[in-house]
């Protein structure tokens, strides 16, 4: 008896961990561009992606510095805190009020910190 509880439990454990661990990366989108001067009109955004409890940008390269933000589809409202990176560690975004509701979508928008920047190509992964 105490050995198939042994083998039960250790299933168990596998299965969470496996569950753990694939989680992130099935939710996580790519995104990927290249910023050339002028300034004026360089920010791209992504498609809209349905909002999750942690949204967040992880860029997989060290870059000039790049600000990131989660927008509401088909328009330029803000529906999140503002997060300014140039290295690869994961950063979290925060929701406005109203903002990140269970099945609602968000799009992510991103563009060069500083206007003064040489051609840079930034990428990895986020959530909205």
């Amino acid at each position: 008896m105490f050995k198939i509880k042994k083998i039960i439990c250790g299933l168990s454990a596998l299965a969470l961990m496996l569950g753990l661990t694939s989680a992130p990366s099935i939710s996580a989108y790519s995104y990927n561009h290249t910023f050339r001067q002028p300034f004026s009109g360089c920010a791209d955004t992504t498609p809209s992606k349905v909002v999750t409890d942690s949204p967040y940008v992880r860029p997989s390269v060290n870059a000039t510095q790049t600000t990131y933000c989660l927008l509401v589809p088909s328009s330029i409202t803000v529906a999140s805190s503002f997060v300014k990176t140039g290295s690869t560690s994961k950063k979290s975004f925060t929701y406005k009020s109203g903002y990140g509701g269970k099945g609602t979508k968000l799009r992510m928008n991103y563009y060069p910190s500083n206007a003064n920047f040489s051609t840079y190509n930034v990428y990895g992964k986020w959530e909205p």
